[in-house]
């Protein structure tokens, strides 16, 4: 320790002594750490870090291809024909995305809101921690819009309670009904809301994505397997997110 001691008392008189150089040098050691702690971020974001459900190299994207060879998302009859007669996939459900206005917390957002059909979360192995998830009645025609909201969201702007019976959000002038909280890692503004298909406002986008799962076993045609999506990637780590069913 008198040792270490002497060495950085010696360090301290010498930099005191050339000012100029301290500086630089101070300087340069800031450059190089907040360097590496930012190319260590992306990397950890994009590459390593887990995604937020299990087994994700069973889960693939899929998209019908045109008479051109094009990518194109499904037709809802194509949709339908894939759920009920494919056989090397679990299931297949569809999302999709965009901004919206998003009220009736403690202050109103500019959110991500997320459309899914309502066996999204069973497909990707994810249960809400409160409340409970999609059924299939929540996307019937006429049926009450409902909701799921992250757990940021929840904690934030619905004060984290456990009564989730009072608790509704307004989206695109439609009331809809609170009935679960996701578990972390889905946005921290994140709410999923069932009832697009069905004729929740407007209904659902156009570019709706489709994804399933593999029956173990099953590879997939890529020789490189692509990364899972993750709900969809923008939504992760989005500051700002909400989500629906179609």
């Amino acid at each position: 320790m008198v040792a270490l001691y002497q060495d950085l008392k010696y360090g301290f008189r010498m930099l005191a002594k050339n000012p100029g150089f301290a500086a630089v040098a101070v300087l340069t050691l800031a450059l190089g750490i907040g360097a590496n702690s930012a190319i260590f971020s992306v990397v950890y974001g994009v590459l390593l870090r887990s995604l937020p459900y299990p087994k994700p190299d069973q889960i693939v994207d899929l998209r019908e291809v045109n008479a051109k060879g094009g990518r194109m998302n499904f037709a809802d009859p194509n949709f339908e024909d894939i759920r009920s007669q494919n056989r090397s996939l679990k299931g297949v459900a569809e999302y999709s995305a965009w901004l919206e206005s998003v009220s009736g917390g403690s202050e109103p957002t500019r959110s991500m809101l997320a459309s899914v059909s309502h066996d999204f979360f069973p497909l990707m192995g994810v249960k809400p921690v409160l409340g409970r998830g999609f059924l299939a009645e929540d996307q019937r025609f006429g049926a009450v819009p409902v909701a799921l909201v992250s757990y940021g969201y929840w904690k934030q702007y619905l004060g984290g309670t456990n009564n989730l019976s009072t608790l509704k959000l307004t989206i695109e002038n439609q009331s809809v009904s609170v009935v679960g909280v996701l578990p972390p890692g889905f946005g921290s503004r994140l709410t999923v809301t069932s009832g697009c298909r069905a004729s929740f406002t407007n209904g659902c986008p156009a570019a709706r994505r489709t994804i399933g799962t593999l029956w173990r076993g099953c590879v997939r045609a890529s020789r490189r397997p692509k990364r899972a999506p993750s709900f969809p990637e923008s939504l992760r780590g989005s500051s700002n997110c909400t989500a629906k069913t179609p």
